[in-house]
């Protein structure tokens, strides 16, 4: 964000944050010295020429809007990259939605707007009509006063930016498959256990999946511990059958192995469903593992993969690949196979994961600066292939990458088309792995037609009448006649939608008496606090503030080292009797205070249960923590002086 300031004390001294130029010299850090230099001092010109500014992040922004009278600062320009993103409900949209009411009123001292996008997408539409209304919501959504591509120097794009060739690299389906079998009986035993008839016994699928996760929601809801556990133990193998799809077997065993020594290790107040869940997994663990080391029953994609690599490496020595996969664990499982590879090492591949920066039990997190050091060792050629996941999608520009599998990938026409865009370098090569009749085949050969639709659907908004568009009214043959633009319509709607929906949501937040809800551990079922305990810090982090709730968890381990602005995380929080995991530790300024994951909890009202995976969607207020009250309460002794 761009915001005003002093013009004459702007040019005597720049201050721009050091972490700005930071970034701007890592952006160009890849360009010979001579040219970096030059691409550096001509970025901090672009940041003088904003006029008045202040730099800030989107959430800082948005978060001093809501409090603060925007109209009162002089907001001169603002970016967004990726401008299909101001169709969901994120941090952009929400600054993009108060600056369009604001539009609308005709408040003077608003921002230009720049959106930047590899493509609109079509919002899931199938149709040119209803592709160019998408496009139409997207540009009501930024306020845009038009859609600028490249047409005149289309030839001179195409050769600084040429596009990868694409080949299908298609895999026939698994002969044998004993471990996946195997998997798939022990799946059937525990069945056998429950009563579940709408669940599909598509195992090893998404649809399985999503049916499992709602078993496990009214197992917890109804109390019925039996159900809940089953549904858990079967998720993961279902998880594990989705591994062995994509990597290979070993890796599949051990996520069931991890699984079962984490619970035994973990839980408490174990009955028989425990019991026979484990020793489900254990009577079967040696046969299950020496299924897992069988080559001649290795997943076939990864020797699809193997000969993709070979080839381009072995063939290009400077190579620099990315290779998209779906989860964090198979990025960590490929590069392990990868690098225990003779054959791939032996062509020279220096693999490594790349994730994002959230925390995930089974592979840990990756820190912002570990992504920064990673990328910039494969931008110098010390590591020559990026295993991704979507998060280097957007935004990594490295001249030098000529390689681009997607590897068994199901996404959209947006993350197609903008995978593609990562390879630079001429003769790139776009390959998809996928199998032959799956999903993933027909995802891909979807995602070319939606390209083009959203391609034909800009043309076809750029051919529209001025009259049609523009942002203001018009008149037309007579002064009483008066027209008003397609995106102003949009935009209204949008607002009025938007208002009924947040009316609609404060209802919901006061439909019951904090007092008279009871949050139950979603694992044994007791009761642990009222809804009257919770506390909100900063929109986000719900806390309990009853000291007598230290009474119902233990303590875990350490979740990981890192501080942010005001509080930095503690340790895990489990359940005392069943070792359920309830949230983490959160030291706030000079105090700790225990932090809930509403997912891991079932909140009975006084017109029923349910259970939640955003505390948005809690039907109760839960009132903003007070830090000075806080303290006051239970340290009163130590602050009696100060009253």
């Amino acid at each position: 964000m761009a915001e005003g300031g002093n013009q004459q004390d702007l040019y005597s001294s720049l201050q721009i944050p050091p972490g700005v130029l930071n970034f701007v010299q890592y952006k160009f850090s890849h360009l010979p010295p001579k040219e970096r230099q030059t691409m550096y001092e001509l970025s901090k010109m672009f940041l003088l020429c904003l006029n008045y500014w202040k730099l800030e992040t989107p959430s800082q922004f948005r978060q001093r809007s809501q409090n603060d009278d925007v109209a009162a600062y002089k907001v001169n320009y603002t970016s967004s990259k990726g401008e299909n993103l101001t169709i969901l409900a994120g941090v952009y949209n929400k600054i993009m939605e108060r600056y369009v009411e604001k539009k609308l009123l005709r408040e003077e001292g608003l921002p230009q707007v720049l959106g930047l996008t590899a493509s609109p997408g079509t919002g899931g539409a199938k149709n040119l009509d209803a592709a160019k209304e998408h496009v139409l919501q997207i540009c009501a959504n930024l306020d845009a006063c038009e859609i600028m591509s490249s047409k005149v120097h289309s030839a001179e794009l195409q050769e600084k930016v040429p596009k990868p060739r694409k080949q299908y690299d298609v895999v026939h389906k698994r002969l044998q498959d004993p471990f996946g079998d195997k998997v798939k009986e022990l799946m059937r035993m525990i069945h056998s256990r429950i009563d579940c008839p709408d669940v599909t016994r598509n195992f090893g699928s998404q649809e399985y999946e999503q049916d499992i996760v709602l078993l496990e929601k009214k197992g917890a809801e109804e109390g019925n511990r039996r159900l809940r556990q089953s549904a858990l133990h079967l998720r993961k193998y279902n998880d594990a059958l989705l591994v062995n799809d994509t990597v290979r077997m070993i890796d599949a065993f051990k996520i069931l192995d991890t699984f079962h020594t984490n619970e035994r290790a973990t839980r408490g107040g174990l009955d028989d469903t425990d019991h026979f869940l484990f020793e489900v997994f254990q009577r079967s663990k040696v046969e299950l593992q020496q299924l897992a080391n069988t080559p001649e029953f290795e997943n076939p994609k990864l020797t699809k993969l193997e000969d993709i690599l070979l080839d381009q490496f072995q063939s290009l020595r400077e190579s620099r690949g990315i290779l998209f996969t779906k989860t964090r664990t198979s990025t960590h499982c490929l590069s392990d196979w990868i690098g225990t590879n003779p054959l791939l090492r032996g062509a020279g591949i220096k693999p490594s994961a790349l994730t994002g920066a959230g925390f995930s039990n089974q592979t840990g997190h990756m820190t912002q600066r570990k992504q920064q050091d990673t990328i910039q060792r494969f931008r110098e050629g010390e590591l020559n292939l990026l295993i991704s996941t979507s998060i280097a999608e957007e935004g990594l520009d490295i001249p030098q990458c000529n390689l681009v599998v997607r590897y068994g990938l199901l996404t959209n026409d947006i993350a197609t088309k903008q995978a593609q865009g990562r390879a630079r370098a001429e003769d790139s090569l776009y390959s998809v792995v996928a199998q032959s009749g799956g999903s993933e085949l027909r995802r891909e050969h979807t995602n070319e037609y939606l390209e083009d639709l959203a391609e034909r659907a800009i043309k076809e908004v750029q051919r529209m009448a001025k009259r049609d568009y523009l942002l203001k009214k018009h008149l037309l043959t007579n002064d009483t006649i008066c027209h008003r633009s397609q995106i102003r319509d949009l935009q209204k709607k949008a607002i009025i939608t938007r208002r009924l929906s947040q009316k609609k949501t404060e209802e919901k937040r006061n439909m019951h008496d904090p007092d008279s809800v009871i949050l139950h551990c979603s694992c044994c079922n007791i009761a642990v606090c009222h809804g009257s305990d919770l506390r909100v810090i900063n929109g986000t982090h719900h806390v309990n503030i009853n000291p007598q709730f230290e009474i119902y968890y233990k303590l875990g381990t350490k979740v990981f080292d890192k501080k942010f602005e005001d509080w930095e995380p503690g340790c895990k929080i489990r359940g005392k009797d069943c070792g359920q995991e309830w949230g983490v530790e959160m030291i706030y300024k000079t105090i700790t205070l225990p932090m809930l994951s509403i997912k891991n909890f079932v909140i009975e009202t006084p017109s029923g249960t349910s259970s939640y995976k955003q505390w948005k969607g809690v039907n109760f207020r839960i009132d903003e923590f007070d830090y000075n009250d806080y303290c006051q309460s239970k340290f009163g002794n130590l602050l009696a002086d100060l009253d």
